[in-house]
């Protein structure tokens, strides 16, 4: 454990911006170059550091490594001196059950349907997905979709921010329930046409996000599932191995920013996907623009998108691994080469 405000008195002298949110910070990842203000968590009473969109976890001390690019002991013991932790100590794993929630919380939202008709989202589509937007508690402000588990019981809610902008010290999305285990929108009672295509066989897009889940049902594009900017979690690969889909269409963001984690998101996938499904069987097809919520909104027709806009090609895939082996971060990148 670390001494109340060690952490903060570490970040602080690597010039880490801090927003503290209670039990941890959060900050960019100025280790590796980050601009997002979010993207990186740091816990006060552990000093671990979870980077989200790198998808690890570190102790506090290989921050301090990596920021000053040194691995000499006496430097470190500047930052951490007595308190130098190499990893998170192993618990004892406990079996989690998902919390499960009244459906009467949701007469508690507000049917506020201005906020995605301007993004081109119509309130038919809305309340499928049983949209509402909340005035107190964890998700105030925030347009909040109710996640459902197999027996079409509630498990946990999505929540976009209605104040969000870009450069923002906040998440676009909060997420309240075991994230690790939802399979959505394939178990909401809405959805019975999507669980048809899925069940029939049909390819399957992985997308990131609920709002570009809505973007694809306006275009009739139901096969789809949301990974929550997961890339593909343990519950998730289960699903997409019991369904066999004729092929399984990674359609990650396609950011701008020079890192494009989306699109690294996508590789990584693909690559983890690749030890249990061929080649043949995985694509990635990145939205045109930032994502597909947003192409749906500049008026790009998403249906003819997702039939005729070209797949990365393997000799692109190959090429993006070779140029970002320092962000893939993956033990079986060699390995998946190997395959191409």
């Amino acid at each position: 454990m670390f001494e109340p405000g060690k952490v903060r008195e570490v970040l602080e002298a690597l010039s880490y911006p801090i927003i503290d949110c209670g039990k941890f910070y959060r900050t960019k990842a100025l280790y590796r170059g980050g601009n997002n203000p979010t993207s990186l968590v740091v816990y006060k009473d552990t000093g671990f550091c979870k980077d989200f969109a790198e998808d690890k976890g570190f102790p506090l001390v290989r921050l301090v490594s990596q920021t000053l690019n040194t691995n000499d002991p006496k430097i470190l013991a500047k930052y951490v001196s007595g308190q130098i932790h190499t990893e998170r100590k192993k618990e004892i794993p406990k079996l989690i059950m998902p919390r499960i929630y009244d459906p009467e919380c949701l007469k508690r939202l507000f049917p506020n349907y201005s906020f995605y008709k301007k993004r081109g989202i119509s309130d038919s589509t809305q309340q499928k997905y049983q949209l509402g937007l909340a005035h107190e508690g964890q998700m105030l402000r925030r347009f909040v979709f109710p996640i459902y588990d197999e027996s079409e019981q509630i498990i946990g809610f999505s929540g976009r921010s209605l104040d969000w902008k870009e450069g923002a010290t906040f998440p676009k999305w909060k997420h309240i329930g075991q994230k690790n285990y939802w399979i959505y929108p394939f178990f909401h009672p809405n959805f019975s046409a999507a669980r048809e295509k899925i069940d029939g066989g049909k390819e399957i897009f992985i997308v990131e996000s609920v709002g570009d889940s809505m973007a694809l049902t306006e275009h009739g594009i139901d096969n789809h599932l949301v990974n929550f900017g997961l890339g593909c979690s343990p519950a998730l690969q289960t699903f997409l191995l019991e369904k066999n889909p004729k092929k399984i269409i990674i359609a990650t963001n396609n950011d701008s920013d020079g890192e494009n984690h989306g699109k690294i998101a996508a590789v990584k996938t693909l690559i983890k996907l690749s030890g249990v499904f061929p080649l043949s069987q995985l694509a990635i097809k990145l939205p045109t623009l930032n994502d597909i919520g947003e192409m749906h909104e500049s008026g790009v027709d998403v249906a003819k998108w997702s039939w005729n806009e070209p797949e990365m090609s393997l000799e692109e895939i190959k090429e993006f691994i070779q140029n970002n082996k320092h962000v893939l971060n993956s033990v079986n990148v060699e390995k998946f080469l190997k395959k191409l």
